[in-house]
């Protein structure tokens, strides 16, 4: 089991779960899809003994393993009833993850440590990348970092990618060739980012199911994947009556 010490990056939260570990506390993990929150809810629920896990869309109280010390929701804005909760919060500590804290209600939030993870270091980046791909030279680990959109995830995933369709992973501008060739592009927008930017300026205002329906993409694609990329950038803003263009 990985341990705080081998996870990069998020230093503070790092330290806070730390503390918390060793107390009958709950913890809420807010942030983007492929930052790590899983996995330090893991690495939190294992110092404190056995530990289930499960998505809020499986959720069901009669499944939890009733001997485990802290049990991990995943995705817990999708929980439809989280009132379930409250009775077996008070006996056994909870670790919830999310990506969307908008439709969270106040009446879990206020029983839990809430903690937001950080946007992460370019080097913090090349430093995820090298553990796992050694073979990766480091001028190539600094153009994968600045195109895998701030996200560990996504860094792995690149650096999966180009081991495996570039012949000489050391050249720098065949790896730069390829990930133009494939869409992964500047900064680490793609081609749909760069096509939601432009028909949400023609549209003025829109939702994200139009903007999913414009693009021909799945609506999740949109607010999990696209939109926190856009807002992390600040080219979009979500208001009250759509999405606008900064």
């Amino acid at each position: 089991m990985i341990t705080f010490d081998d996870f990069i990056g998020q230093d503070p939260i790092k330290e806070e779960l730390k503390k918390a570990a060793g107390h009958h506390v709950h913890i809420l993990l807010r942030g983007p899809s492929g930052w790590g929150k899983t996995m330090l809810a893991e690495i939190t629920a294992s110092m404190r003994g056995s530990y289930d896990l499960v998505g809020a869309m499986d959720f069901d109280l009669s499944s939890l393993n009733s001997s485990a010390v802290t049990h991990i929701v995943d995705e817990v804005h999708r929980l439809v009833n989280p009132e379930q909760l409250y009775d077996v919060m008070t006996i056994v500590p909870f670790i919830f993850c999310t990506t969307d804290t908008a439709e969270l209600r106040e009446t879990l939030t206020n029983r839990c440590i809430s903690l937001t993870l950080q946007p992460y270091q370019k080097v913090e980046l090349m430093l995820i990348g090298h553990r796992k791909y050694e073979v990766l030279d480091p001028s190539v680990l600094t153009l994968l970092a600045s195109r895998s959109r701030g996200t560990p995830r996504t860094m792995l995933q690149l650096c999966e990618r180009v081991t495996i369709n570039v012949e000489d992973v050391k050249d720098y501008f065949a790896v730069k060739s390829f990930l133009d060739k494939v869409g992964v592009l500047n900064g680490g927008y793609t081609v749909n980012d760069h096509l939601y930017l432009e028909n949400l300026k023609l549209l003025g205002r829109a939702s994200a199911q139009t903007m999913a329906s414009v693009l021909r993409v799945p609506l999740l694609t949109v607010t999990n994947e696209i939109e926190p990329f856009l807002l992390r950038e600040k080219k979009i803003a979500i208001t009250s009556r759509g999405r606008v263009i900064r």
